[in-house]
């Protein structure tokens, strides 16, 4: 497959999960390991869009952060060869929040991402952050212990090359949904890479224009603005059941 290629759809190459439990619109916390889910599940309180494709969970766990517990859920997608193609991490408050009320995390305001699309006023009871970036698998222990277990899980699966997607966070006076989707670079054709985040060939000062890297970040950009829609509804609930277009790519 050439990269970029014009209309490509992300989720084309599912393969290998026979045998595996099929659901939809159900509570990602009633699933196991390896249950595939399509269109439209619950975290928490909200609803999680899942964009095109069949998606694996990975891991799902609860914590607390002081005595507020939340929900955590990690879903992948494969190629037919078995290779990460993308993740989404899910995280929401699994009761109404209380105490000293929410606030937006600080990822927010960040200036150095490729882009940054949040609201541009703090009100705390209705907050929504969206940013374009790259990540990187570091071992900078996470205070989250789901985080650690993403990490081990993609080292264990070797899938540590850089990805690239989109961040969103959304809240109101008593709920919040952290949604992070990102897709490997390198089922598309670009190089596997391992660089720390700002020696990445896709730091945002790295990137220059009219090139497929920056092709692929507006691509990205572009199904990110979509998908941040189906997040903001999924909070409130709106949800009819369909899933979100599959990521396409146009380099038109």
């Amino acid at each position: 497959m050439s990269r970029l290629t014009k209309g490509a759809v992300l989720g084309l190459a599912i393969a290998g999960l026979a045998a595996i439990q099929t659901a939809n619109a159900e509570d990602l916390m009633d699933m196991g390991a390896g249950t595939e889910v399509t269109g439209v599940a619950r975290l928490g309180g909200v609803q999680i869009p899942l964009p095109g494709g069949k998606w694996e969970v990975a891991l799902s766990t609860t914590d607390r952060v002081g005595d507020q517990p939340a929900e955590n859920v990690f879903l992948v997608q494969k190629t037919s060869s078995g290779r990460l193609a993308a993740y989404l991490f899910a995280r929401a408050n699994s009761a109404p929040y209380s105490g000293y009320g929410l606030k937006r995390p600080p990822w927010c305001e960040r200036n150095n991402v490729h882009h940054n699309g949040s609201d541009n006023y703090y009100n705390p009871s209705d907050a929504d952050c969206w940013i374009v970036n790259h990540w990187v698998v570091t071992n900078r222990v996470s205070s989250l212990d789901i985080v650690e277990q993403i990490k081990d899980w993609l080292r264990k699966h070797h899938a540590t090359s850089t990805v690239v997607g989109s961040r969103y966070w959304r809240n109101d006076a008593t709920d919040y949904v952290l949604i992070t989707h990102a897709v490997n670079p390198a089922v598309w054709g670009f190089p596997h890479e391992r660089r720390s985040w700002i020696a990445s060939a896709w730091n945002a000062k790295s990137i220059i224009d009219g090139t497929p890297r920056q092709k692929f970040i507006a691509a990205t950009k572009a199904f990110g603005a979509k998908y941040r829609e189906a997040v903001r509804n999924g909070f409130r609930n709106r949800l009819a059941g369909a899933s979100v277009p599959s990521f396409a790519f146009d380099t038109r």
